[in-house]
């Protein structure tokens, strides 16, 4: 650790350093040495043979590697961090970097008993930072939504929606009863598993969660849920939504009033960003 803080403070003044790469001890040496010759290509944003490029925002450059069945039964993901801003590399010194925070949220996560990626490793070559992570097994919110619910549906598609719907609250509702905001819950940071019984719901790109000790600050439990309010804008009834509404609040144990706030909040903003483009669809 001392290793890694020295070779970013070296970073924040330009000087020399060497390279750190911190792999997961449980890794063969086989697959050790797969991900090293890999990383001297992917850090320079080139890409390994098999391995594909991943959109993302113009901050980051990612790219995931689907299996190899001898090395890695799963996916694998390499994002590399981009400097924001020239300050990006002093707030990395102070609070530190953004690669570092993922991967302390991401293991937070799963200690709280969440899904969220497993880190295989993360380090400093050059001036670049970067996290690797196993792939989760899901879709991204969004795109199952999008590809599932559009109208009309069966009787037993809107059962099966509803029965999602009631799953969905329940994990929000638990994350935010743990302590835990996320930094960015758009649809596609939430990935869902319906392969089994039950739906299985994972969180991703965790680097700006924020974790409390004590309950969430409302302010920010109102923005998580005005990022879910909007992120199924022609799919969802009021119904659906209700449903969720209710679902997290039994979960929650919120009183009439604290609730009542809370969704004249969500209601309003969630209203002002839709700025009236999406009309509400009745079943």
């Amino acid at each position: 650790m001392q290793k890694y803080f020295l070779s970013v403070l070296s970073r924040l003044f330009n000087t020399h350093t060497n390279d750190v790469i911190l792999l997961d001890p449980i890794l063969d040496q086989q697959a050790q040495q797969y991900l090293r010759e890999c990383l001297s290509l992917l850090v320079n944003r080139e890409l390994p043979h098999n391995w594909h490029l991943v959109p993302s925002s113009e901050y980051a450059w990612v790219a995931y590697l689907r299996e190899i069945p001898d090395i890695f039964p799963r996916s694998i993901y390499f994002k590399l961090y981009l400097n924001r801003n020239r300050w990006e590399r002093l707030k990395s010194a102070i609070r530190g970097s953004r690669a570092r925070r993922a991967r302390q949220q991401n293991e937070l996560l799963v200690t709280y008993g969440f899904n969220a990626p497993k880190t295989y490793g993360w380090g400093i070559m050059g001036q670049s930072e970067f996290l690797l992570t196993q792939g989760l097994t899901g879709q991204g919110l969004a795109d199952y939504i999008y590809s599932h619910w559009r109208h009309p549906l069966q009787r037993d598609q809107i059962i099966h929606k509803r029965y999602i719907i009631k799953f969905l609250a329940l994990q929000i509702a638990q994350l935010h009863q743990a302590g835990f905001i996320h930094g960015d819950l758009r649809p596609n940071n939430i990935l869902i598993d319906n392969s089994k019984d039950d739906p299985n719901f994972s969180f991703i790109d965790n680097e700006r969660n924020q974790f409390y000790a004590d309950a969430p600050p409302i302010r920010k439990v109102i923005k998580n849920l005005v990022q879910l309010n909007m992120i199924f804008p022609m799919v969802l009834t009021k119904t659906d939504r209700l449903r969720f509404y209710q679902q997290y609040r039994n979960t929650r144990e919120l009183s009439l009033s604290d609730w009542l706030s809370i969704m004249d909040k969500v209601t309003r903003i969630t209203a002002s960003r839709m700025n009236n483009k999406h009309p509400p669809i009745n079943e």
